[in-house]
């Protein structure tokens, strides 16, 4: 989790912490509680579910593996691209098959 100690914002993730869309919860921080309002889930079934694009089982053999990579680096592209479904957008590569290729 990243929390934002000026706004009190809790993110699923540090790593997307500028986007106010990724905001899950709030931390008290007079208390030290941290209060989810909008969890997410990303476990493995979840993500078989409603993970789309390149990344979606129809699409790539590796989801299994993978599980769509980095959610934070799919969802600030997604984001940037204006992807109304961000949580559970594919990478904009492929990682898996870009390492196939390496010698």
């Amino acid at each position: 989790m990243g929390y934002n100690l000026f706004t009190g914002d809790v993110h699923w993730c540090f790593l997307n912490i500028a986007h106010p869309e990724m905001r899950i919860g709030k931390f008290d921080a007079k208390t030290g509680a941290v209060n989810l309002d909008s969890p997410v889930d990303f476990t493995g079934e979840r993500l078989r579910e409603r993970i789309h694009g390149i990344c979606s089982p129809t699409e790539c053999d590796y989801g299994e593996v993978c599980m769509g990579m980095c959610r934070s680096m799919a969802c600030s592209s997604a984001l940037l691209q204006g992807n109304p479904d961000p949580l559970y957008a594919s990478m904009p590569w492929c990682q898996t098959r870009i390492r196939e290729f390496r010698c």
